[in-house]
């Protein structure tokens, strides 16, 4: 799990979030559990991305998302679990943090908190 930058799997997210890309006015959320696939992406290309934005982008977080866009986690989604799949079992490997100002936009992948970079203070927290 510490090398899920270079998974073969794709992980995937789920939400009740928006299914709308552009936010919209009275925009409501999904009534259905949603799933969508999204690939995680290169570290060093997000921070480049996300640099002119003030988003600190280092060894704690993820970024996952197609670089055509088009599939995201969106506005609701905040929260949700980025995880992966193995032999029946799923793993949980990046909360959703934030994206860009349009879910899905193209070269701006979703940013994830990354679940490992907290296993420390997660297990302290279940045991006491």
């Amino acid at each position: 799990m510490n090398n899920v930058e270079k998974s073969k799997n794709i992980p995937f997210v789920i939400g009740w979030g928006s299914i709308n890309a552009v936010p919209q006015k009275n925009e409501k959320n999904s009534t259905s559990l949603m799933e969508v696939q999204i690939p995680i992406s290169n570290i060093t290309e997000c921070k480049q991305i996300y640099s002119n934005y003030k988003s600190v982008i280092d060894d704690r977080v993820l970024c996952a998302g197609y670089p055509e866009g088009g599939k995201d986690s969106c506005r609701g989604d905040s929260g949700g679990p980025l995880m992966w799949s193995k032999r029946n079992q799923f793993y949980l490997i990046g909360v959703v943090s934030y994206g860009f100002h349009e879910c899905g936009d193209p070269g701006h992948p979703g940013v994830y908190t990354k679940v490992t970079s907290y296993m420390d203070w997660i297990l302290n927290r279940i045991n006491n």
